[in-house]
């Protein structure tokens, strides 16, 4: 309730938000963490949310997913998040198109992709930050 008004959906959104909150706490404890098929569950429950979430107009439910995949993800699941995000990202109006982006932009960094390959999908992309801060880590290393 907002001002006097109810908004019938803010009860689902605060119960998302509760249960994404306490996986991405579930998710940073150390015997969990060490846990490949409890860390993939975890992952996979947060990015189903954070994906949800996108689609419904982003509302914040599970903001943390992109950079908790960096931390926690293996590298053998990197193809099917990447699948799942490009599927959403072909399905979505443009305003999220750039979140979507900038987390397969993550994935790519962290599966080590081509640094040539990743550059090109930045400049089709118009990701023109990314690209340069892209660039600008690249030519420092």
């Amino acid at each position: 309730m907002e001002d006097g008004y109810f908004y019938p959906h803010d009860n689902l959104y605060t119960s998302l938000y509760n249960v994404a909150s306490a996986l991405e706490q579930y998710l940073a404890q150390p015997a969990i963490s060490k846990n490949d098929n409890e860390c993939r569950a975890i992952l996979n429950a947060l990015l189903g949310v954070f994906l949800w979430d996108m689609h419904m107009g982003g509302y914040g439910l599970s903001d943390e997913m992109p950079e908790l995949s960096l931390k926690f993800i293996q590298r053998v699941d990197i193809a099917s998040i990447r699948g799942r995000v490009k599927e959403a990202r072909r399905k979505q109006r443009n305003w999220g198109a750039e979140s979507y982006n900038e987390f397969l932009a993550d994935l790519d960094t962290l599966d080590e992709a081509d640094s040539e390959i990743i550059l090109e999908r930045l400049r089709a992309q118009e990701m023109y930050q990314w690209l340069v801060n892209y660039e600008e880590l690249t030519s420092s290393q």
